[in-house]
């Protein structure tokens, strides 16, 4: 898993010569969304963007939350629980090579 985490990092930097792809997916995905009535990003940017300090809170939140809360979550499981750790290990790895 640290491995694919690595490797992550390192391809991710690729990604930014891709925008073109980027915003071709997103608006798929966004269409996908609206059709579903799914699609709320707009109005949630709009209520948070006017306060700086929440917006720099959920940055915090995501940087500092995130990724430290999916290994702990990983440890707990690769000792707990197995086979739910190699499925959603599984899932995490196939996300990360479709994205």
């Amino acid at each position: 898993m640290a491995a694919a985490y690595l490797l992550y990092y390192l391809v991710r930097g690729h990604a930014a010569e891709r925008t073109v792809d980027a915003f071709k997916n997103a608006g798929q995905l966004i269409r996908l969304e609206r059709d579903m009535g799914l699609f709320r990003e707009l109005s949630l940017q709009a209520a948070t963007l006017p306060y700086e300090g929440l917006t720099h809170l959920f940055n915090v939140i995501y940087f500092y939350g995130h990724f430290p809360l999916i290994i702990v979550v990983g440890a707990y499981l690769f000792w707990k629980n197995p086979p739910l750790y190699s499925l959603i290990r599984n899932a995490f790895l196939a996300s990360g090579a479709i994205a």
